[in-house]
């Protein structure tokens, strides 16, 4: 499966398409921000607040470069309080079982009852709905009989690898010079009468659901992308560096096939830095026949979730070496 995270394109209805696009297929001025954003906005809104508040694509992917950078100094919610993350609510947090109960929130967590707003799809992505209590899809990772998602994610991906890939992770794709709007576009106008309509979401580490839809939030995404794949770093070296001294530039090795796995992680269903992590060691210590380890006891140093598909993925790895 192909993964891809998308900035802030939504998945317009044919009829939206037509209202929201000029002939030449250019669009018309974004909407007004002083309401909460619906899902078919986000295309004019990736337009008004990416792209055309900078010179180019690559202005706006400096400046989202240089917030990542800020934000890795910090990289916890205490940040979510600037003004700017409030602009287009694209900060929410997770209720509680509280909140739930006593009737103060809808639900919004993944995977609750089928009936939520954050759903975790079989790609490995997450995504938003409108509404609250929405079923879960075909494509969710609690599969219903119910219509799948279009995931825009997956098709940026694909997107990518049509042409000449060239992102290196998968937070790449959250940046202005990966949008493919007209390809997108048509993606979507196949697919509208069998899928339904959302808009791609993060679930940060401390509980609250991030939604890349301005140049802020995008960098929030990538900053905690960042730290995440540098404390696994530290975690591989800090395991197979006491072996070096039998096994020469093991740590080394370790590190190059973790950025292997990194770079194709959407291939892998999306699925943790932390598991990678483990898969990655573990893979370089059977390769130099080091065998006298526990493979729980690993997954568990590098915090890495227990997942159903954690052998077929390990399987997946060795068959490609």
């Amino acid at each position: 499966m192909f993964n891809q995270i998308a900035n802030f394109i939504g998945a317009p209805t044919d009829t939206e398409l037509e209202a929201s696009y000029s002939g030449d297929g250019t669009a018309y001025d974004a909407p007004p921000t002083d309401r909460k954003l619906t899902a078919h906005d986000l295309i004019e809104e990736w337009d008004k607040a990416v792209q055309h508040d900078y010179a180019s694509k690559i202005g706006g992917k400096s400046t989202i470069e240089k917030q990542t950078a800020e934000f890795l100094k910090e990289c916890t919610p205490h940040i979510y309080e600037y003004d700017v993350f409030k602009k287009y609510e694209s900060i929410v947090p997770l209720v509680t079982n509280d909140d739930v109960y006593h009737g103060q929130l809808p639900e919004n967590r993944p995977c609750q009852d089928r009936l939520f707003q954050l759903h975790k799809l079989v790609c490995g992505h997450y995504v938003y709905t409108e509404t609250s209590e929405t079923p879960c899809g075909g494509n969710c990772v609690e599969i219903a009989d119910q219509k799948p998602f279009f995931c825009l994610l997956c098709v940026r991906h694909t997107l990518d690898f049509t042409k000449v890939k060239q992102s290196r992770r998968w937070h790449d794709l959250l940046l202005p010079i990966y949008v493919k709007k007209q390809e997108e576009l048509t993606w979507w106008t196949q697919k509208a009468k069998e899928m339904r309509r959302v808009e791609p979401a993060y679930l940060d580490p401390y509980g609250f659901i991030l939604l890349p839809r301005i140049h802020c939030t995008i960098a929030m995404v990538i900053a905690y992308e960042i730290r995440k794949e540098e404390e696994m770093k530290q975690a591989i070296i800090g395991i197979l560096e006491p072996k070096s001294s039998q096994y020469p530039a093991i740590a080394a090795i370790g590190l190059e096939f973790f950025e292997h796995c990194l770079v194709f992680q959407q291939v892998l269903d999306n699925v943790d830095a932390n598991l990678l992590a483990a898969l990655s060691v573990q893979t370089i210590l059977y390769h130099h026949g080091i065998c006298d380890f526990n493979p729980i006891d690993l997954m568990n140093a590098l915090c890495a979730p227990s997942q159903p598909d954690t052998n077929e993925l390990y399987n997946i790895i060795i068959n490609s070496m």
